[in-house]
């Protein structure tokens, strides 16, 4: 089955939410998922519209550790990032929860 999403059209990507180090929280702040199961991302996929079987992501991953923003400013990320740490660690051909198309 092709994927066919048009432009301005996304994905969402389900994941298990992944307890902080610190109670509560994620990156030293209050974690908005906080009690949830799972978590949800949404991704635009980059495959051509007419490739039939499988689509493609593209994925920066948020691994704990001194981040420097765009702005120039250092940020401590104690956990890094819930989605992109789980789709990281997936094995070859493993599967994922995703719905859509999605948006306007």
């Amino acid at each position: 089955q092709k994927l066919g999403l048009p432009v301005g059209k996304h994905v969402k990507v389900f994941g298990p939410n992944k307890k902080g180090k610190e109670d509560r929280q994620w990156n030293g702040r209050p974690d908005p998922e906080e009690g949830r199961t799972e978590i949800e991302r949404k991704y635009t996929p980059v495959t051509c519209v007419k490739t039939a079987g499988y689509f493609e992501l593209v994925l920066k991953v948020y691994r704990p550790g001194t981040v420097t923003m765009p702005d120039g400013k250092e940020m401590e990320w104690t956990d890094g990032g819930k989605m992109s740490q789980y789709l990281c660690h997936l094995k070859p051909n493993s599967t994922v929860e995703v719905s859509g198309p999605w948006g306007k």
